[in-house]
């Protein structure tokens, strides 16, 4: 008799790329507390390097090393080895705070020294900031096993740590761009998208030509983040320049949002989910999709940022009245996400829904806020700010496309010398840790030795 030998299916072997496109691929997300939680980190450890760096009178390079070493390696910890630890983390660096006030308080006869002129509202840098840090720590730690995986981009719908990101630039690029008169910024508006579509290119030819790892469902083939920031700034600008008021612009951003749900609810959902990428629009959707919530969503900031620097910009007998409406807003907004969340969609940074944007406007308002309270509470913080303090704080915020672009580099050279996706727990935290100082301490380098950025 002869015997019939079965033919075994030999599994595939994959690649390097594919593995590391599997390893951040069906993530699920996390919860909007747990991610609230991280972020919060961030928050709370900036003052506490502040105070500490102004209380002892700080050089500039040591000033930069405190801040590395305070906040930098900080939020690392929270989002790798310590990232079911964030409530302890935060309840520490309060205890601290609360330490260092009273300790202030003791020592009345110290005046706080001022360094340089603060900038207009200083607690806006110290925010732009700290996402930028968020950002820069995460883009990299997620390609190692450490990095949880439900701080991973969701595939689908959720929410988590790294979904907060592209928002939040749109976010923080809005609340700044006020009202400006319309003749200058039909000047500069353009001035400021072509470097941006530049970089897109740059991004995407670096990509194709090094065969790099890529997320096909976060923008699509090949869109960027840089493209999406890129269009963003020229509808936005071109509404900016067409309307005079910021609460006609912020109505216009609203009604965007709400058409945008409306498509999603009526079949739009369902063509980014399912539609082959057969040309060069749905090969694409994501991306394009976003750039219209993200425009909306840019309106919206540009109006709270005039209402929150007014509130921290009034006088002392009505500031505080003013900061309890922003308050009031945080407090609305977090309602609405999670309506809108129950009820409407689930948040998806994918669609680029109106509960994501809803929850991206909740988490930024709020960290402004907060940060603006510790100004207040901590005016040596304004000091802390100032371009020759020697905080990373200052030199991040001074060119924050810069830094993106050099994390960005700096995680495609550690991803081509090294094995991120088998390096154990030890290597890692050794990696990112060298990452996370030399990052930091180069944009104060920039800032020193007065570098031009891009």
């Amino acid at each position: 008799a002869f015997r019939i030998k079965k033919k075994m299916d030999i599994p595939k072997v994959l690649t390097n790329k594919e593995l590391k496109e599997q390893f951040v691929s069906g993530c699920t997300g996390s919860t909007i507390l747990d991610v609230s939680s991280v972020i919060l980190v961030s928050v709370l450890v900036f003052p506490v390097s502040g105070v500490i760096c102004r209380f002892l009178r700080t050089g500039y390079w040591t000033t930069a090393l405190i801040d590395c070493l305070i906040i930098g390696i900080s939020v690392l910890l929270s989002q790798t080895l310590l990232a079911d630890y964030t409530v302890e983390m935060n309840v520490t660096c309060i205890t601290i705070l609360v330490a260092l006030k009273f300790f202030h308080s003791l020592n009345t006869s110290k005046k706080v020294t001022k360094l340089d002129k603060p900038s207009l509202f200083p607690f806006l840098t110290s925010a732009r900031s700290m996402l930028m840090v968020l950002v820069l720590v995460s883009i990299l730690a997620v390609d190692f096993h450490v990095f949880p995986r439900r701080f991973v981009k969701v595939e689908t719908f959720g929410s988590s740590l790294m979904d907060v990101g592209v928002g939040s630039f749109v976010f923080a690029r809005g609340f700044v761009a006020g009202n400006p008169n319309k003749k200058s910024k039909k000047k500069s508006f353009i001035g400021r998208i072509i470097p941006v579509l530049f970089l897109g290119l740059v991004r995407y030819v670096s990509v194709v030509s090094t065969d790099y790892q890529e997320h096909i469902t976060e923008y699509g083939k090949h869109w960027n983040f840089f493209f999406t920031l890129a269009f963003v700034d020229l509808f936005a600008q071109s509404a900016v320049v067409c309307l005079n008021s910021t609460k006609f612009l912020a109505l216009s951003g609203v009604l965007i949002l709400i058409v945008h749900q409306y498509c999603l609810s009526n079949g739009l959902t369902d063509y980014i989910m399912n539609h082959p990428r057969d040309n060069l629009i749905s090969s694409n959707r994501e991306g394009i999709v976003g750039v219209f919530s993200y425009t909306g969503l840019y309106l919206i900031a540009l109006y709270f940022g005039e209402i929150t620097m007014t509130s921290f910009r009034s006088e002392n007998k009505t500031r505080l009245r003013d900061i309890f409406g922003i308050f009031i807003l945080c407090c609305l907004l977090w309602t609405l996400t999670s309506t809108t969340d129950h009820f409407v969609q689930r948040i998806s940074r994918r669609m680029s829904n109106l509960p994501f944007c809803v929850w991206v406007l909740a988490i930024n308002e709020t960290l402004y806020l907060i940060i603006g309270c510790f100004h207040v509470i901590f005016p040596e913080l304004d000091a802390h700010v100032t371009e020759n303090s020697g905080s990373i704080i200052f030199s991040i915020n001074r060119n924050s496309l810069f830094m993106f672009l050099l994390g960005n580099l700096g995680t495609g050279f550690v991803n081509f010398t090294f094995d991120t996706f088998h390096a154990d727990t030890t290597k890692s935290m050794i990696i990112l840790t060298v990452y996370v100082i030399l990052i930091f301490l180069a944009s104060s380098f920039f800032g020193r030795f007065d570098i031009p950025y891009l």
